[in-house]
């Protein structure tokens, strides 16, 4: 508490803006809901989604009983949050993104990389990658530059700090994506090819790469980047 006053001491505004405004109340996950029910809006998703997902509560959610996997596969957007919310109570705020019901049509829904199939490469190519702009500055990449050529991990932290609590660092082939995205958005063949140009062959073997094991390895950078928010995608 008394760091708390420490903090907010001789700011008036923080304080009215954090403990004194009228009628505040706490609200939960069901209540959200309700709340938008009423207003004839539709949930489209969490602002920090990513710190909603329920499977990070697990070390490895395979190892759930079948039917806790069952609930948790087939719950819906309300029931999901309302569990994490009843497990693990760290979210202060209940930030949300909601629209019309008519905001999209049903015959289209984009999905995060995690859910497309690794066998589906030709969804896979429709998408157009994007370096958030937050990370677009020099001195993001200068950073990158330096990893490059001294061939280190990247740290990521210092710049987006938000995406996680623990030090994330990366290495080839996420921090050359990176790198490449920076100058511009990139396709996924756009960013193969220019990985087959900088790692043509097997270091162990010796043999030509073939593009699909680049492909694989793009794939793989590209969803902890995703999953992150370090790399937005768009679709055609």
């Amino acid at each position: 508490m008394q760091q708390t006053w420490q903090k907010f001491n001789n700011d008036n505004g923080n304080i009215c803006m954090n403990f004194l405004l009228y009628g505040d109340k706490g609200y939960t996950i069901p209540q959200m809901f309700e709340m938008l029910e009423a207003t004839k809006l539709e949930f489209i998703c969490m602002v920090n989604w990513r710190q909603w997902m329920l499977d990070d509560l697990f070390k490895s959610i395979k190892s759930l009983p079948e039917y806790i996997d069952l609930v948790i596969n087939e719950a819906s957007d309300m029931q999901s949050l309302h569990l994490y919310e009843l497990l693990h109570p760290v979210h202060r705020l209940l930030d949300f993104w909601c629209g019309h019901s008519e905001r999209e049509s049903r015959n289209y829904q984009a999905l995060p990389l995690s859910e497309i199939s690794y066998n589906q490469p030709e969804i896979w190519q429709t998408y157009t990658f994007h370096l958030h702009p937050q990370l677009h500055t020099e001195k993001f990449k200068q950073a990158l530059e330096v990893a490059i050529a001294s061939n280190q991990p990247f740290p990521l932290t210092q710049f987006l700090s938000c995406t996680s609590s623990q030090p994330i660092n990366f290495v080839s082939p996420a921090t050359l994506c990176l790198w490449l995205l920076w100058q511009h958005p990139c396709s996924m063949e756009q960013l193969i090819q220019y990985w087959l140009t900088i790692k043509p062959v097997d270091p162990l073997t010796l043999r030509a790469i073939a593009k699909s094991e680049a492909f694989s390895q793009i794939q793989q950078a590209l969803l902890q980047l995703e999953s992150l928010l370090v790399v937005l995608i768009q679709r055609a």
